[in-house]
């Protein structure tokens, strides 16, 4: 918001914020734990950063800071998830000194402060995890970053137009608004003064550095393109703002047409869902998705009577909160789905009916055939993992004490424990109980079985 009224207007401010704040991408990402989120937080305040450091307006020591302050960004960028919290900027830089054939940012980007900077506070971090841990580099910077970018080699391959769907998805209900926007601008030329910096344009060519990139990785998650959701507000921002009512209009009809089309899918969708414990949760919370389309349908309606009397500002902010409430009424039924997927409840009920909570580190605790990151997570400690290794190889390579190749191994083990737990899918489990292994059942969710030894 900041950002968008210094460069352009107090109503463009206002505009970047509802795109980026009430877009369905960027509400979904709130939903889960992942360091996309805090990537996206520091490449967006990067970002913004490096606009206000080329604002021409502002005094040479002012816009420095800024340059730098781009720079320490970045650097946290790199904390965070590696080297494409620098490589994503620079392919912003190098795409809009191509684009607009004007080399003369290159000399406004303070490089030998900033590498300084980059290295005073990312490097620290990499040696000292190097010296505690040798070999962490090869793994992390080739493995985690080359292999991962050239070769399937975490199974999340897609084609080249893998991210198309899904910024589709991302930017809504502000899509169609933003098409006729930009439709619109584009069919008004703008000269553009030579050496002068764009702002706008160097925002597309942050969204579409970031698009590029990841389109071509051999590795794909819908979150990967989050950190664009940013530059595309405030590329569109100033386009938007200048055609306030009819932006407005046009988002507020999104939201009813959104509204009635979920209302028709609600039950239809349900025979598409494969997984039955899924698809019994789904069911028994149709009611969830049928309040989220009315929200929509009501808070559209809303807006549009609010437009009609001449108060767009309180129409801006029914169309926001309208789709936020709506996007949170259906982030109900992913709480209760989420069941499926994580280990919390299961674990919670566990550690209660156990009565240690968290469960005490010096009792064996075992992962058999299958990794489930929410394990350890919500035990509070480390399992030992028996025959799969997940993502974890490398770590188990520098650690093989918690891990057992064989499943024979672990029988034995296991009959030699005085106390232990263990967690396995159910098809393991009966395998397990048909060979004669000791185990009680303390608990299972269908799709997970904690078992005892005492």
């Amino acid at each position: 918001l900041a950002t968008a009224r210094r460069l352009y207007s107090r109503r463009a401010g206002w505009m970047a914020a509802a795109v980026m704040g009430s877009g369905l991408g960027y509400f979904l990402a709130t939903q889960f734990v992942t360091l996309d989120m805090s990537l996206t937080a520091f490449l967006t305040a990067a970002l913004c950063a490096f606009l206000l450091a080329q604002d021409p307006r502002a005094a040479p020591d002012r816009r420095r800071r800024w340059m730098l302050a781009a720079w320490t960004l970045c650097a946290l960028a790199v904390l965070t998830k590696g080297v494409v919290g620098v490589v994503l900027p620079v392919l912003a830089v190098g795409a809009y000194v191509v684009v607009r054939r004007d080399a003369s940012l290159l000399r406004r980007l303070h490089v030998g402060a900033g590498l300084a900077v980059l290295l005073v506070v990312a490097a620290p971090w990499f040696v000292l995890v190097e010296l505690r841990n040798p070999g962490f580099a090869e793994f992390f910077f080739v493995h985690e970053h080359w292999q991962r970018f050239t070769q399937p080699v975490h199974r999340r391959a897609g084609p080249w137009w893998y991210f198309v769907p899904i910024a589709v998805a991302f930017l809504m209900p502000w899509l169609p608004a933003i098409v006729a926007a930009i439709s619109r601008r584009a069919a008004v030329a703008r000269p553009r003064v030579a050496g002068t910096f764009d702002a706008r344009t160097f925002c597309w060519c942050s969204a579409a550095a970031i698009f590029v990139f990841f389109s071509a990785s051999s590795s794909k998650l819908p979150a990967y393109i989050l950190p664009a959701t940013g530059a595309v507000a405030l590329a569109v921002a100033p386009a938007l703002a200048a055609r306030w009512r009819a932006t407005v209009r046009v988002t507020a009809w999104t939201l009813v047409a959104g509204g009635f089309a979920v209302a028709a899918l609600t039950i239809p969708v349900a025979a598409l869902i494969e997984v039955p414990a899924v698809r019994d949760v789904y069911a028994a919370s149709e009611a969830w998705v049928l309040a989220a389309a009315t929200l929509l349908v009501l808070g559209g309606l809303l807006a549009l009577r609010l437009l009609r009397v001449q108060r767009r500002s309180a129409a801006l902010a029914v169309v926001v909160v309208a789709g936020m409430a709506a996007a949170q009424a259906g982030a109900v039924i992913a709480h209760s789905v989420d069941a499926y997927f994580s280990g919390e409840r299961l674990l919670e009920r566990v550690t209660g009916r156990e009565g240690i909570v968290p469960f005490r580190p010096e009792v064996p605790f075992y992962s058999v055939d299958m990794f489930d990151q929410t394990v350890p997570f919500y035990l509070g400690r480390t399992v030992t993992l028996v025959r799969e290794k997940g993502e974890l190889a490398w770590g188990i390579a520098a650690a093989p004490a918690g891990f057992i190749a064989e499943l024979a191994e672990f029988e034995r083990r296991w009959r030699a424990d005085g106390e232990a737990f263990a967690i396995m899918r159910p098809e393991t489990h009966a395998l397990l109980a048909e060979g004669g292994l000791p185990m009680r059942v303390v608990d299972t969710d269908g799709r997970r079985v904690v078992v005892a030894r005492r």
